[in-house]
């Protein structure tokens, strides 16, 4: 009895770790936020008459990087350069090339042939069934517009909304920059980008820097922007919708589709029956 319950413990000591661990590891992946941050610049010092200048692709410069855990998940995405996308995980490069560059199995001819045999439809065909298509899309159509116009879907439409706007607050970039100069040819289009710049002025001042250039096209710009996901932000996002009766209601009722329209005939003669 005293080896049985020696055995019971250390498994017992195991089985807590595991658990430990397990939730260590849930709550790094759901707090610890991956960060993300870019840089991109298009040099265009001196402006120019025609509306692109001399090698537009040499002219543009550009990184990104996405970091979880103190980088010890890093990818990179520069251009130009020797590696397009390179990451690494704990200290060890992960092949991305290899798998960007996979190569797709070749498909037999006998399937080829069968695929260019379906795909080849005689013309009067599809113009006898295009009638039969429109009034499908229409019984659909009032489908989903009833369901969306319902209570069900008007709250669950409401919900998705709210969670939607908290995932982007917490998803969009914190700190963002766009300054240089543009041109647009004329004075008129230039002084049109200065007025819509101008509308977006609440939400850009202190981001947004522009001069204009009058007469010439030119793209000198410079743009940077810095953020973060929690994915924890998401995931409760998720579960609160899942919980909601409507929501699910609602995507029943989108998965679920219409009846079939013949269904829907009888239905309404039996609703006219009992009318009269």
């Amino acid at each position: 009895m005293h080896i049985l319950f020696t055995i019971l413990k250390i498994l017992g000591i195991i089985l807590l770790i595991l658990l430990c661990l397990v939730l260590v590891i849930g709550c790094l992946v759901l707090f610890v936020p991956i960060r993300y941050n870019a840089q991109g610049r298009f040099e265009d010092p001196e402006g120019h008459a025609e509306i692109l200048p001399d090698r537009p692709k040499e002219r543009a410069f550009g990184e990104a990087h996405v970091t979880w855990l103190f980088k010890a998940v890093h990818v990179a995405v520069q251009y130009p350069g020797e590696e397009l996308i390179r990451a690494t995980a704990f200290g060890i490069k992960l092949p991305v090339d290899k798998f960007l560059h996979r190569e797709k199995p070749e498909q037999p001819e006998e399937e080829k042939e069968e695929e260019k045999k379906e795909e080849k439809k005689n013309i009067w065909q599809i113009l006898e069934e295009l009638p039969d298509k429109i009034d499908d899309l229409i019984y659909r159509k009032d489908y989903y517009m009833k369901v969306l116009s319902g209570s069900c879907g008007k709250d669950a439409l409401g919900r998705v909304k709210k969670e939607l706007l908290t995932i982007l607050a917490s998803v969009l970039p914190a700190e963002w920059a766009l300054g240089g100069n543009i041109g647009l040819g004329t004075p008129i289009r230039s002084a049109n980008v200065m007025e819509v710049a101008g509308f977006t002025y609440p939400v850009t001042a202190g981001h947004l820097f522009i001069t204009p250039n009058w007469y010439e096209y030119q793209y000198d710009l410079t743009a940077a922007f810095d953020g973060k996901i929690t994915l924890a932000v998401i995931v409760f996002a998720a579960l609160r919708l899942l919980l909601s009766k409507n929501v699910r209601r609602f995507i029943k009722k989108l998965r679920k589709g219409p009846p079939p329209r013949h269904k829907e005939a009888e239905a309404g003669k039996k609703d006219t029956k009992q009318a009269a």
